[in-house]
């Protein structure tokens, strides 16, 4: 665990028809048949549709990603079930940072 607040995730086809609806295979070729066009995306533009949205990653931890600190895990099972996001996300900082600098004063 960091502080970045990122992971590099490998996702393979079955993800990827639950995350956008369509293959990788099918999202390759199309992105290449519209490269010519002018868009305001650089990428695929039904990557869209996952943003905004909480997902949860199961993922391999392979001894490569912690004895040579390679940064991709592939992704084995994925989901957006809401209530199962809430019951393994850790609670949220609060967003009132008075209550922090005020504690910090009196230490």
């Amino acid at each position: 665990m960091d502080t970045t607040g990122s992971v590099s995730l490998l996702l393979w086809d079955r993800e990827t028809m639950f995350l956008i609806g369509k293959s990788a295979k099918e999202l390759k070729e199309e992105f290449l048949e519209n490269t010519g066009v002018v868009d305001k995306y650089p990428y695929p533009v039904e990557l869209n549709n996952i943003l905004q949205r909480k997902f949860m990653f199961k993922v391999i931890v392979k001894r490569e990603n912690i004895h040579l600190q390679k940064e991709v895990y592939s992704v084995v099972k994925l989901t957006d079930e809401e209530q199962l996001i809430n019951k393994y996300s850790p609670d949220q900082p609060p967003d009132d940072l008075t209550v922090c600098h005020i504690c910090s004063q009196t230490s």
